[in-house]
């Protein structure tokens, strides 16, 4: 539910990982891997262009809980107690998110990320905004 909840703030303040993204534009690879390190991947989308994608995990853990409902029954001068226990245990959520950005070959630039300027980005899915 949590996780409902941050990914729609998000979207309400315009999409957090967009706008991250989008400020790569015009800039070489090299920004981006100074952020973010290295990208886990990369592949020629056609001759002079190439998607770079960043892999990020996360993970957090919800808390586990009990809830106790208890009950007194008088009988006579002597009261019985009774209880239940309802336990959820602690759960982990892994999510992994994808950032992927399209370059294009500067002509006569050294090879590597500063040979390659940023010209767009593809939107992560909406849990990674």
């Amino acid at each position: 539910m949590r996780v409902l909840g941050m990914a729609a703030l998000c979207v309400v303040l315009g999409g957090c990982a967009s706008q991250i993204m989008k400020s790569y534009v015009g800039k070489t690879v090299a920004e981006t891997v100074m952020d973010y390190g290295p990208p886990a991947t990369a592949f020629d989308v056609d001759q002079n262009r190439r998607a770079f994608i960043w892999s990020m995990n996360s993970s957090y853990t919800m808390p586990g809980t009990t809830t106790v409902n208890g009950n007194v029954n008088v009988i006579g001068g002597t009261g019985f107690y009774s209880a239940t226990a309802i336990s959820t245990p602690p759960q982990t959520i892994s999510q992994r998110c994808n950032y992927t950005v399209f370059a294009e070959r500067i002509p006569g630039a050294p090879a590597g990320p500063a040979g390659w300027l940023i010209v767009d980005f593809r939107k992560p899915s909406l849990m990674c905004e």
